[in-house]
């Protein structure tokens, strides 16, 4: 487990792919493709990420679409190219994919509000196993046959999206997937903890937050402040007590662990306590001292810590 400063992903689909090579897979759609979100007339935007994986140890239906995330494991991931209507990538086999494994691609709108999904499979996706020799696969929506949510290839679209709770999980992506977006392979500004857009903010920090790191966004990502808990929401307004806190919007996909510190003095070495981490309806998190603010608890300071799983 790496430990660093947080940071958020978002891939973007390719149109030219390179040259194909011995155990690859070709995964994604047919470009300028009709897919569109359940009222049948919204286009699929930018919004929308595709993740190649399996479900471990698990069936996906209809019904249990709030188990989904904590059985599937993401492979590869690629963002919806809304311009070209298309996704899609290459992903080259590795000896730690899950050979024998049935492969499902999952689209996903990266939002907290009217969330929609697409799950897809075919028979014929099975994971291949490590071969210099194997043909290439391909993926593609076109060739599935299988719309476990959502719906394919009907006779005036390629997908249509179908809405899901918008409190359901949806899948994790690892810094180095996100990566892909906005750096080439050995690129040394890719590093977890380099800034390349110079704002003091490292790149694992963008990750979890859903930043740009090769872009300096203006603003500050959250600000100290004394805050209600909402675990004290039902007591009478002069009963609830006030907190030092901060309140974070981490990104909904990117594999990173939150923590807080609360220390009397900046070096954080003595009367260290960690921090109470209480989720927001809107996804946000709440950081905070567990000890209210008070004659007795006048002088706190608060650290992020964040760790890449």
């Amino acid at each position: 487990m790496k430990v660093k400063n947080l940071a958020i992903i978002v891939l973007l689909a390719s149109i030219n792919l390179p040259k194909a090579t011995a155990s690859t897979i070709d995964w994604g759609g047919a470009i300028n493709a009709i897919d569109r979100e359940s009222d049948l007339s919204t286009p699929l935007d930018a919004s929308y990420v595709f993740y190649l994986g399996f479900f471990e140890d698990f069936t996906p239906t209809s019904d249990n679409v709030s188990e989904w995330a904590e059985h599937w494991t993401t492979i590869d991931a690629v963002n919806y190219n809304a311009t070209y209507s298309v996704f899609n990538a290459r992903h080259r086999v590795t000896a730690s994919d899950p050979a024998g494994e049935q492969a499902y691609i999952w689209g996903v709108r990266r939002s907290r509000e009217n969330m929609e999904w697409i799950l897809i499979t075919d028979p014929s996706w099975i994971w291949p196993s490590v071969d210099t020799f194997a043909r290439k696969k391909n993926w593609l929506v076109g060739s599935a046959t299988v719309a476990v949510v959502g719906s394919i290839n009907g006779e005036s679209y390629q997908m249509v999206t179908a809405p899901v709770s918008n409190t359901a999980s949806i899948p994790v992506i690892t810094y180095e997937m996100w990566t892909k977006k906005f750096f080439a392979d050995g690129d040394s500004r890719s590093s977890s903890s380099a800034d390349p857009d110079g704002n003091g903010i490292d790149n694992l920090t963008e990750f979890a937050l859903d930043q740009n790191p090769v872009k300096n966004e203006s603003g500050a990502l959250f600000t100290p402040q004394a805050l209600n808990s909402p675990s004290e929401a039902e007591l009478p307004e002069a009963a609830q007590n006030r907190y030092l806190g901060v309140i974070v919007q981490p990104s909904l996909d990117a594999d990173v662990q939150i923590l807080g510190w609360l220390s009397t003095d900046l070096t954080f070495t003595d009367n260290v306590t960690a921090a109470v981490i209480e989720t927001l309806p809107d996804g946000s998190l709440l950081i905070r001292d567990p000890e209210a603010l008070g004659n007795s608890n006048t002088r706190k300071f608060l650290r992020l810590e964040f760790l890449e799983n």
